[in-house]
């Protein structure tokens, strides 16, 4: 996730100056990805530490894996 990140940021950096619509953009880019992988993550951990019912954990990093292999 840092290196897309990084890739995203620099193509949003030559865009121009204005930061503030720099950063707009990166988030908008970044975010539903992001938030994504974070929260899948975070319930598998939590199904296998058993603080939540069992998940299908191939068909979650699946959905993960096909959302990677979309362009960023």
């Amino acid at each position: 996730m840092a290196i897309e990140d990084g890739l995203v940021l620099a193509d949003e950096l030559t865009k121009g100056e204005d930061y503030e619509a720099i950063f707009t953009a990166y988030r908008a880019r970044r975010f539903d990805r992001v938030n994504h992988v974070a929260k899948t993550s975070i319930l598998i951990g939590d199904a296998q530490m058993g603080h939540v019912p069992p998940v299908n954990v191939p068909e979650l990093n699946g959905q993960t894996i096909g959302l990677m292999a979309q362009p960023i």
